[in-house]
């Protein structure tokens, strides 16, 4: 319920809206949209108890969820060479 969104959902999404936002400013490249990436990846890293619950992992609706949410945080590594797994 709420207390998922709190914990989980909103850092989430209010980091990801931030790298949108400052990609879509800047050069991708710049470090403002790094260190909003790599806030990013640790919103990912904070929501991973989430997403790797029980609950989560028996329900294949949030199959496609989990993999983009890994896929984006290795695309993130690989672009700005973060020293992280």
């Amino acid at each position: 319920g709420t207390n998922i969104f709190e914990r989980y959902l909103k850092p989430l999404k209010l980091a990801a809206l931030k790298v949108q936002a400052s990609d879509d400013a800047r050069d991708p490249r710049s470090l403002a949209t790094k260190k909003k990436a790599e806030a990013l990846v640790d919103a990912i890293d904070a929501a991973a108890p989430l997403f790797e619950s029980d609950a989560m992992l028996m329900d294949s609706r949030f199959d496609r969820l989990g993999l983009d949410l890994l896929t984006i945080k290795q695309d993130i590594i690989e672009k700005y060479d973060l020293n992280r797994e």
